[in-house]
């Protein structure tokens, strides 16, 4: 059972439809002003994402990989809160997957800056 709405955990539930996690994907897709509405699977989510910023092969890459920033995200607190309890409010974990999603970026293109990741 999941911990923190008592439904079902599964992967879909737990990355998805959790009310405890679900809104991180609407909190992404505003800081990098894109929009959709998210599928039922896990993997057409993963699919969708990927595809949101159009047609250039980097923008897809970069959607790829700020969506395991998420998922990774997730799996850590998820991990905390069971393990730990500890327990971090959403906007700190838009935060760190802003953060990891610069640290990830940054090991293959040492030119990019923070600015670009945080929106200022």
């Amino acid at each position: 059972m999941c911990d923190w709405c008592g439904g079902f955990e599964t992967a879909h539930h737990m990355f998805l439809s959790c009310s405890r996690f679900a809104s991180l994907w609407g909190l992404v897709r505003s800081w990098l002003g894109i929009s959709s509405a998210d599928p039922c699977y896990l993997q057409e989510h993963a699919i969708q994402f990927a595809y949101l910023s159009g047609g250039l092969r980097a923008h897809h890459s970069f959607l790829k990989h700020v969506w395991l920033c998420c998922v990774w995200v997730l799996w850590n607190e998820r991990t905390n809160r069971i393990f730990k309890k500890i327990e971090s409010p959403i906007d700190q974990m838009l935060d760190k997957v802003k953060l990891h999603s610069f640290w990830w970026m940054k090991t293959t293109n040492i030119n990019i800056r923070l600015i670009f990741i945080c929106g200022r």
